[in-house]
């Protein structure tokens, strides 16, 4: 639920994920929008839970987008600052955040990258530069790093209303040398079946992989149910057109 304000996150708050922590207990790390700005900087926050029923802001500081690499706000152009859909994990000693975000000075429906943050105790948070080139995606959303069968994937999801080169699919998957890559965005495949979205992958207690997202439009209707999840080793993986 948003904040009661005036705070980053008074208006509304989004999508995000949900670490352990070191000490114990559990982090949540989510997208925020405040009235001040109309929702159209967006934000990153986070609140811990001791039982996973309630939570608390412990957020002095929100996460914002680096002006040096990613393109601000302008309220001239008509155009929101995203920052968003927090991926959170731990790699190498530190802890990384992947981040919907786009570049600065590139065309908007190829300006997409996975903005990068690191911290040593997931309180301070450096922004670094992007992970990703911009490439033929406006927006690289709710993103994934995954090693599944010993192959690095980058999960993420874009619409076709934000492809320089719009074609059936909307969850897409890069693969890559590594957890933080560099991955081949230039040569994503989609995932069949075509309309779901945010997909998301998880592997369950008995080691399988499962993919899972939302179903989005079909037949011209957005329709926002969960499909049951189905099997990686069952996904297909189609080339752009």
């Amino acid at each position: 639920m948003h904040s009661d304000g005036p705070a980053f996150d008074d208006q509304a708050i989004w999508t995000g994920c949900t670490v352990m922590k070191p000490d114990g207990g559990m982090r949540v790390f989510y997208t925020g929008i405040s009235r001040a700005e109309r929702g159209m900087v967006q934000r990153i926050g986070w609140a811990d839970s001791a039982d996973g029923v309630t939570f608390e802001r412990c957020c002095v500081q929100p996460l914002e987008a680096d002006g040096r690499w990613y393109e601000k706000w302008n309220p001239e152009s008509g155009f929101d600052e995203p920052w968003r859909d927090p991926f959170v994990f731990r790699h190498a000693g530190r802890w990384h955040m992947l981040i919907t975000a786009r570049a600065r000075g590139v065309d908007r429906k190829r300006a997409g990258v996975i903005g990068h943050a690191v911290s040593d105790d997931l309180d301070h948070w450096e922004v670094l530069p992007p992970l990703t080139e911009p490439s033929a995606f406006g927006q690289l959303e709710v993103s994934q790093s995954r090693c599944v069968n010993g192959r690095h994937l980058l999960v993420f999801s874009c619409g076709q209303d934000m492809q320089a080169d719009p074609g059936p699919g909307c969850v897409w998957i890069a693969e890559g040398e590594g957890p933080l890559g560099p991955w081949n965005v230039a040569a994503a495949r989609y995932v069949r079946p075509e309309h779901l979205y945010a997909g998301q992958l998880f592997r369950l207690r008995d080691g399988q992989w499962i993919l899972t997202g939302f179903n989005d439009v079909v037949d011209g209707a957005f329709v926002g149910t969960a499909p049951d999840p189905l099997p990686w080793a069952a996904i297909e993986l189609a080339q752009r057109p």
